[in-house]
């Protein structure tokens, strides 16, 4: 299981390998993040609440790990956790139950979706309409993702 801590220690091997490539936030405020579980009808899940309020998100050549672009807004957009749940439910609504928001996706392609209730991490394929689980928690699924452990194949 990794934790907060092992996650920023990536952050900084990857800052240092590619400084121009990485992009991550400085955490939301607790606000905004209330803010988000109304918006989304849900209570998020306390590691990927930890998550946001201490990174927010991240984009490493885009790979990104959905989340909160600022500390006291939303930014809507792509890698945004509102606007990716948002399209993927557009889609998929009667393949997914409610509960799930997106972490990572190539839309169209494959999504891994945090079951809010458990916090584990499924990987969902739109082609097949599955969702299988992945990743036993949230943290363990943003160190693979941003370690390129995610092989969606």
């Amino acid at each position: 299981m990794s934790s907060l801590s092992d996650i920023k220690s990536v952050l900084e091997k990857l800052k240092l390998q590619d400084e121009d490539g990485l992009h991550f936030g400085s955490g939301a405020s607790q606000k905004l993040v209330e803010q988000v579980e109304h918006m989304l009808g849900l209570p998020l899940h306390q590691d990927y609440k930890d998550f946001l309020l201490n990174i927010g998100t991240v984009d490493h050549c885009d790979n990104r790990i959905c989340g909160l672009y600022f500390k006291d807004k939303l930014g809507g957009g792509y890698g945004d956790v509102i606007y990716e749940t948002e399209e993927l439910f557009e889609s998929y609504r009667e393949y997914i139950p409610q509960g799930y928001t997106v972490l990572n996706s190539e839309p169209l392609e494959w999504y891994y979706l945090i079951h809010h209730d458990t916090g584990k991490v499924y990987h969902f394929d739109p082609f097949s309409k599955q969702l299988d689980k992945h990743y036993d928690d949230v943290l363990t699924a943003i160190h693979a993702i941003l370690e390129g452990g995610i092989d969606p194949e």
